[in-house]
């Protein structure tokens, strides 16, 4: 596990307000719960409940058996494996695909329109691992929450007020 994840957004900014502006906002050591409404499903969940639905089952307990009972109860009942249904990927609430579950590290990328809402958490052990433009954007108590988490290489300005 990394010594910390630094959030960074995507979307609208700067002086014309154009798509493209990166921000940071946060420094912590868990992923972020998303704000907008995601759902968690398996990647292939669609081509298995119209295969099911093709041989005969009813669609709406198919859609049930999934989503109320969870994909392994839903491979158990259907007798399929849980491979045939992919890995668990956000979608958002129109069924548009989000983004990968973070990695184990904390790692992820959440792309909800591909040019103004963009997230994306980097693990990080070094601050040397962030773009320039990433570290051009963190602020000073971004800064202090990373040397907090033991983040090494760190550009920390010493307060004056210090005793």
């Amino acid at each position: 596990m990394k010594k910390a994840i630094v959030h960074f957004k995507i979307g609208r900014g700067g002086r014309f307000y154009n798509q493209g502006h990166l921000s940071s906002y946060g420094v912590d050591r868990k992923t972020h719960e998303c704000e907008d409404n995601l759902f968690i499903h398996p990647e292939n969940a669609e081509a298995v409940i119209k295969a099911l639905v093709e041989e005969g089952c009813d669609i709406d307990v198919v859609r049930d058996d999934l989503y109320d009972k969870g994909p392994d109860e839903f491979c158990n009942i259907y007798g399929i494996a849980r491979s045939e249904l992919g890995v668990d990927v956000y979608f958002d609430g129109g069924g548009n695909y989000v983004g990968e579950l973070p990695d184990d590290d904390g790692n992820y990328h959440l792309d909800f329109d591909g040019d103004y809402n963009t997230r994306y958490g980097k693990a990080i052990d070094s601050y040397d691992e962030l773009t320039e433009a990433e570290q051009s954007c963190l602020s000073e108590f971004d800064l202090k929450m990373l040397d907090i988490y033991g983040v090494d290489d760190i550009p920390i300005h010493a307060d004056e007020d210090e005793c």
